[in-house]
């Protein structure tokens, strides 16, 4: 058997055999591990609502994620349900207050960082993470609190 055909057989192999394996993105993360991994309490480092930043005496100083429901530290009673669609690109967030108001978000974990970026109930899902004046899109900057 000639060199080039041994070669043509050698590629075809290794090609059928990488289209079996699943490229590492193929596999996108599921609702339970993206909420464990929310899982805690989050420090707030940066609120801009409608392009304007809300200074830090006038917003809680952290949430906390346990499994469906975040909450703000100044007031637990004032919580939201939280629903993710990981599979979205951006993610996307889904929060339902008390009074059952739903607003449209994304997120974005990384690391001891999270992004979320959500409208006002009734408005489109921002595509973007930020906040332009007039918009009445909320973006939030937080860092993971120790454990």
């Amino acid at each position: 058997m000639g060199v080039l055909r041994r070669l043509l057989i050698v590629f075809a192999a290794i090609c059928t055999f990488a289209a079996a394996v699943p490229a590492p993105g193929d596999n996108p993360p599921t609702v339970a591990a993206e909420l464990e991994k929310l899982r805690g309490a989050w420090a707030i480092k940066k609120v801009t609502i409608s392009g304007e930043e809300v200074a830090a005496e006038n917003q809680p100083k952290a949430f906390v994620f346990n499994g469906t429901k975040l909450t703000p530290d100044d007031d637990p009673e004032d919580f939201a349900v939280v629903t993710l669609d990981p599979k979205q690109v951006p993610p996307a967030i889904d929060l339902v207050s008390k009074k059952r108001e739903k607003s449209l978000g994304i997120y974005e974990i990384d690391g001891e960082t999270l992004k979320l970026c959500f409208n006002e109930p009734g408005g489109a899902r921002p595509q973007t993470f930020a906040s332009a004046k007039g918009s009445r899109v909320s973006y939030i900057i937080l860092k993971r609190m120790n454990k």
